[in-house]
């Protein structure tokens, strides 16, 4: 059984893939609705008498956390410029054959990720090491899906085994 990450890292994870301006939209957008939207709807919308008594205290506790939201789209703002920036510099470091072919199989697939990026689609990577489905990136651009199983072989020749396999995704 692997170990999960607390669900504050898995969020932080996420958001970092996220482009810089959305972290920053994010956090502005989280900011003021736990500031003054919440709130606001807990002090004027609850009734005074019923299933949640407590509603002035707890709209007024939530904005006491909205600080905490523009410090978490921070760090993820912050997160996702070094993101981007080291796949960027990874793609420019790694573009040759030798490089290739020393990397690994991760490694191949964000190389894969950042080429079809740069050719203007909007990737989704499906993989990370867990059961993808036989499906690595998921390619959208003018309304269109596309499908990529990476395969980082280090021999020339494949077997018709790995063929049909890739046969057998692509008609699922």
């Amino acid at each position: 059984m692997s170990r999960r990450e607390p669900p504050i890292v898995e969020m932080m994870e996420t958001f970092m893939k996220f482009p810089w301006w959305g972290n920053i939209a994010a956090g502005a957008i989280t900011y003021i609705a736990m500031k003054w939207l919440i709130p606001l709807l807990f002090l004027n919308f609850f009734p005074q008498k019923g299933l949640f008594p407590m509603h002035k205290i707890f709209g007024q506790a939530i904005s006491q956390f909205a600080p905490l939201a523009l410090v978490f789209f921070g760090v993820t703002t912050i997160l996702s410029v070094i993101w981007h920036i080291r796949r960027g510099t990874f793609f420019k470091n790694n573009a040759n054959p030798d490089a290739i072919q020393a990397m690994s199989w991760q490694d191949f697939e964000v190389l894969i990720s950042e080429y079809y990026k740069r050719l203007g689609y909007a990737v989704e990577e499906t993989g990370g090491g867990g059961p993808d489905g036989g499906v690595d990136l998921i390619l959208r651009r003018d309304g269109e899906k596309t499908l990529v199983q990476c395969k980082h072989w280090k021999a020339y020749r494949i077997g018709v085994s790995v063929v049909r396999e890739l046969y057998g995704v692509m008609a699922d």
